[in-house]
């Protein structure tokens, strides 16, 4: 069965993704990891590599993308749809993963590997007709595929929240397929520069406040392990080998499928051990409410209205990081998850941490908007 890769791209607007993610491919069509020096690619056996590059600013014009992303949290029916839109690409990338899998062997129902027929949602029609344009997804199957064939998914986005890359952390894992990430880190100054000779730049406050909210990959994370941190201005022969190594590795390291034994207990633990630790945020959450409001009293000289405004936007902001804590969108890391009354002074001091930051930045969104009006 052919191997294939989620290769995940990370960082500003302007750091230099599509260009990087341009360069990999036309190294791995015209060389091939076998003719890269010190790459771990003899020990994964010979084999076409074929590519497909996913970029979200291909699908989605920069000015429908700046739309979305300005009025999002003033409309929370544009937010939804950003999100929905979003989802939508994903799916798009799950039935490539499908068709690169299966389609050689043909259609057959799904045992340890991947979601059968009915638990996997096709793409939205349109979108697919689309993305099978933008990104030249036809071409792929041109030559054929064998068991001998590697493919590397190339996805090229900001990824600026772990949520987003863990989703796709877990869709690597429901296929049992490699998954890597490569984080650019770039000074927000020099975005904003290199953004400007772009064709259809995107606005300089986008990427402000995208710098502001960017969460790099943090090795402590299962999803973030393999991680490149690309620090050199250009791909060059000499440092080739560092992202022929990443790909073939995650290619000899796909991720591990849930093992199906176990999987109620762990579930229902897991349920119970999330209720308590969401029961102790809400207290949490209740309380920063308090301390916020009583802060602004004593400091700000404003009318009825401007406390009332102010109290709803400390209200909204605490049932904005609840439900994220709940479906998931807001990631806790696995030492929270079990987290209860009883749990040490330090993870109790962790999660009092992780509940004001997300709170805070909830906060300072809905504080911009409100700014904006």
């Amino acid at each position: 069965m052919s191997s294939i890769c989620l290769l995940l791209f990370c960082g500003l607007p302007g750091a230099g993704k599509t260009s990087f993610a341009r360069s990999i491919i036309t190294i791995l069509h015209k060389q091939g990891a076998n003719d890269i020096p010190d790459a771990e690619a003899s020990s994964s056996g010979t084999g076409q590599w074929q590519c497909l590059h996913v970029s979200y600013d291909e699908i989605l014009p920069s000015a429908v993308e700046k739309c979305l992303i300005e009025s999002g949290p003033k409309n929370e029916h544009t937010n939804s749809q950003w999100k929905d839109f979003r989802r939508k690409i994903v799916r798009c990338i799950e039935k490539s993963i499908r068709d690169i899998k299966w389609r050689p062997e043909g259609q057959r129902e799904v045992g340890a590997e991947g979601k059968s027929h009915d638990q996997w949602e096709p793409p939205d029609e349109k979108l697919w007709q689309q993305y099978t344009t933008v990104t030249g997804y036809g071409h792929l199957f041109h030559d054929g595929i064998n068991k001998d064939t590697k493919f590397v998914i190339l996805v090229d986005d900001n990824m600026y929240y772990r949520s987003m890359r863990y989703e796709y952390y877990q869709l690597a894992r429901d296929y049992e397929i490699g998954f890597a990430e490569i984080y650019i880190p770039c000074d927000t100054t020099e975005a904003l520069v290199r953004n400007a000779r772009r064709q259809e730049p995107v606005a300089d406050d986008v990427i402000i406040a995208m710098a502001t909210k960017m969460e790099p990959p943090n090795p402590e994370e299962p999803f973030d392990e393999n991680c490149l941190i690309w620090r050199h201005d250009k791909l060059e022969r000499k440092n080739i080998c560092h992202i022929m190594n990443l790909l073939c590795h995650a290619m000899a390291h796909p991720v591990q499928g849930l093992s199906m034994e176990g999987t109620a207990e762990r579930e229902e633990s897991r349920i119970i051990c999330s209720a308590n630790v969401i029961h102790q945020a809400d207290r949490m959450l209740r309380k920063l409410v308090t301390d916020k409001m009583a802060h602004f009293k004593s400091t700000q000289l404003c009318s009825k209205e401007d406390l009332k405004q102010y109290a709803a936007s400390l209200n909204k902001a605490r049932v904005e990081v609840l439900q994220g804590m709940k479906t998931g969108s807001k990631l806790i890391h696995k030492e929270l998850e079990t987290c209860s009354t009883e749990t040490s002074g330090d993870s109790s001091q962790a999660l009092v941490k992780f509940v004001e930051h997300e709170f805070l930045q909830s906060l300072s969104v809905l504080s911009s908007v409100c700014d904006h009006n």
